[in-house]
């Protein structure tokens, strides 16, 4: 039977702060640090990069993660984006054949993460993120992972439901027709210049949707943009 406080307040709906407490107090003795859950978009033609983080806001690795622009060489993802099975960190080493892709790990060491356990979640639509627990040593039973791989599963679920947004959230997101075609294109990989040809304007007006958008979605960044534009489905109206 499984039990415990996490799994309660799961149940419960309860704030992600008392349930990622209770998480980690949960995996706590099996030597995890911390456990975060993320989404991963792939734009058409472009490198993936982790979308929202849900529930918290970027820790400081995180921070250095997307400024950077770990993902485009980081192992774990392009794993997760192969396979439905949890992996640990241990078992992709051999995948870690170039410097870019070793740099993410000497990157994730230096924060104090060593080890970590990947449980991969498949969802409705083509969706797509992962759970990750790590840890500095991580105790390797079978028991184990497969607490893990269990916790993690429904820890993305659960904070997947509580991200997302609201009617209330996105009553003021609504896009003018060529903003929904800019986002559009953006979604597919397209530079602005890019986009200027293809929908017949100048790629300063393209500059200045960008712009609008940017501030609409109260991003920074261009991969930013894009996660938005796919978590509050702006391309479905």
């Amino acid at each position: 039977m499984i039990t415990g406080a996490f799994f309660d307040l799961v149940e419960q709906n309860a704030s992600y702060e008392k349930v990622e407490k209770a998480l980690v107090e949960l995996v706590r003795p099996f030597g995890v640090i911390t456990a975060t859950s993320v989404e991963i978009r792939a734009a058409f033609n472009e490198e993936p990069f982790i979308g929202a983080v849900f529930g918290k806001k970027n820790t400081e690795y995180i921070s250095r993660y997307r400024r950077e622009d770990l993902a485009k060489h980081d192992v774990v993802i392009h794993e997760t984006l192969r396979t439905d099975e949890p992996f640990s960190w241990t078992e992709i080493q051999h995948k870690i054949n170039t410097n870019e892709r070793q740099y993410v790990f000497d990157a994730a060491a230096e924060h104090g993460y060593q080890q970590g356990w990947v449980v991969p979640n498949h969802g409705a639509a083509g969706s797509l993120g992962l759970t990750t627990f790590v840890a500095n040593k991580m105790c390797d039973a079978p028991e184990t992972k497969r607490l893990l791989s269990y916790a993690g599963s429904i820890f993305y679920r659960y904070s997947k439901r509580l991200s997302n947004p609201t009617a209330v959230d996105t009553a003021n997101l609504q896009l003018s027709k060529r903003q929904h075609e800019v986002a559009y294109w953006v979604s597919q990989g397209k530079t602005d210049w890019e986009i200027a040809l293809l929908i017949g304007i100048s790629e300063r007006t393209v500059n200045r949707h960008m712009e609008i958008l940017r501030k609409k979605l109260e991003v920074r960044t261009r991969s930013e943009l894009i996660a938005k534009i796919f978590r509050y489905h702006l391309l479905d109206t």
